[in-house]
């Protein structure tokens, strides 16, 4: 069995992998020359798709410290961490196609997107205590409605394979 990918070596490639997007058409002289990324400075960190995923959300997410927008989505994520907590200037958190089935630790005042599915059976309960004006959605991409009122005022149901989206007002 292949061992899970850490968030900090998931960090280390985002920098590596970007470096080489933003050097592709330079000249060697260029490259040379280009700033390395770090990802601590960086406002969008991508770390989508890992493989093999990443399935703990470790305090190494914490070092994102300029991250507005973390992409973790296709991972093997079962809990959201408390890293997140740290990063001050997250306004986009992208969360989808993992196997998180309760909505914890999420209370970032400045969050103005969420996007997530969450596994079936997993309860919506949980989300709301995000910000009301940041208004919000609990549907269902099966084609179920799940049951009790959806948007800012909290919803109170069970979302079965349900997909979240925390729009801004």
């Amino acid at each position: 069995m292949t061992s899970a990918t850490s968030v900090k070596e998931a960090i280390a490639r985002f920098e590596e992998a970007e470096y080489r997007r933003r050097t592709s058409e330079m000249s060697e002289e260029e490259k040379a020359n280009a700033p390395r990324v770090v990802a601590a400075e960086e406002p969008r960190v991508l770390l989508i798709g890992m493989l093999p995923p990443i399935v703990k959300m470790d305090k190494d997410i914490a070092t994102l410290v300029n991250c507005e927008h973390l992409g973790l989505s296709t991972n093997g994520i079962e809990k959201i961490g408390p890293g997140l907590r740290e990063l001050k200037k997250l306004k986009i958190l992208s969360l989808g196609r993992n196997v998180i089935r309760k909505i914890e630790q999420l209370d970032i005042p400045q969050l103005e997107q969420l996007w997530l599915r969450v596994c079936d059976g997993a309860s919506c309960q949980s989300l709301w205590p995000l910000p009301r004006e940041a208004g919000g959605r609990c549907g269902s991409s099966c084609g179920t409605r799940p049951s009790g009122p959806a948007g800012g005022t909290g919803a109170t149901g069970r979302c079965s394979t349900a997909s979240l989206g925390v729009l801004a007002a």
